[in-house]
């Protein structure tokens, strides 16, 4: 496992970021609860507002695990930490330690939260 804090002893949201650049569909999926069918970029029912083609993720997903609902996601909303704290309804802290913990990277002494899926 690999550390990964800044000076003032939290998580580098930036190497949370880079650590799942080019697997953001995978961490979509088993930390999200995205289902990977729906990432292909084409328009899909939203898995929050279920909205019947409203959802779709950008182009660029397995890079930086952008998604897009048009009604319920539709402002900041550019990469998979935003994706998945939208998604569940998580804090950030949460959303990160999550994808964090998944990526192999252990944060001081935090432990990655335990994913339960919501709504």
């Amino acid at each position: 496992m690999v550390t990964q804090l800044t000076d003032n002893g939290h998580l580098d949201v930036e190497a949370v970021k880079f650590a799942a650049r080019g697997r953001w569909r995978e961490v979509l999926t088993a930390v999200g609860g995205f289902n990977d069918d729906d990432l292909d970029g084409r328009h899909h029912p939203c898995p929050r507002c279920n909205g019947t083609d409203r959802f779709r993720a950008f182009n660029d997903v397995d890079e930086t695990g952008g998604v897009h609902c048009n009604q319920c996601h539709n402002e900041n909303n550019g990469d998979g930490l935003a994706a998945i704290q939208w998604r569940n309804g998580w804090p950030f802290g949460d959303t990160l330690k999550a994808v964090a913990g998944y990526r192999g990277i252990h944060g001081g002494e935090r432990k990655p939260v335990d994913v339960v899926l919501q709504g």
